[in-house]
């Protein structure tokens, strides 16, 4: 059941459940648990769909019950409507129901943008436009972060991570004799991060949110 106690401890943590796992949980009297948080996280997403005017009257009915069932009283629920208000005022991304199935498509681009930079024949670009090696290194790095930036929460160590693949990858053409190192390869590829962080800021930056709601079966 949840409790104005258990708000404010999510909030306090501004909704990071690997840092409250981190912090000193055998003190909370609260009795916040994993299935808590995950709870409201999923109650604060349904909450902000209806809230941003694309749900069905069904789905704000389910989300309502659930709503009822999940709060300890009125004042709590309350709580839960201000709280999606204020991540909608300053915070662009939700919750999203399919993140795992997202997340993992993220890593498998990560494997092949690592298989592409390794192997030692890599396939020929399907146009000419992406000839140039460089626009394929800004346009592969910048669909990274693009993809990232909304399947993962918002935290600046995905472009980090970014930048710091495209080092590295460089440095391993460059030991393993078969693919020459290329700082300028490396400029290209910090380029492409920095374009698809911009990109995420843009009215597309909500494309992935956008398709996980519609699919979302509770939504149908």
């Amino acid at each position: 059941m949840l409790t104005l106690e258990k708000l404010k401890i999510y909030q306090q943590f501004n909704g990071d459940i690997d840092g409250w796992a981190r912090s000193a949980r055998p003190h909370d009297s609260s009795g916040m648990t994993d299935a808590d948080w995950y709870l409201i996280d999923e109650l604060l997403g349904s909450l902000h769909i209806i809230a941003s005017g694309s749900a069905s009257s069904q789905f704000a009915e389910t989300v309502e019950r659930k709503l009822r069932a999940a709060a300890a009283d009125k004042s709590t629920r309350e709580a839960l409507r201000k709280l999606t208000q204020v991540k909608m005022r300053f915070e662009t991304h939700r919750p999203l129901r399919f993140s795992r199935l997202w997340q993992g498509i993220g890593w498998l681009m990560v494997a092949i943008v690592i298989w592409l930079s390794l192997t030692p024949e890599p396939p020929q670009p399907p146009t000419p436009l992406l000839a140039w090696d460089k626009a394929q290194h800004m346009l592969a790095y910048a669909a990274l972060m693009y993809w990232f930036r909304q399947a993962f929460l918002p935290r600046w160590r995905w472009p980090v991570f970014l930048v710091f693949l495209g080092v590295g990858l460089e440095f391993l053409q460059g030991l393993g004799g078969i693919r020459t190192f290329d700082p300028v390869d490396m400029a290209a590829n910090s380029i492409g991060v920095c374009l698809g962080f911009g990109l995420s800021y843009t009215p597309l930056g909500k494309l992935l949110s956008k398709i996980d709601a519609l699919v979302s079966p509770e939504r149908l």
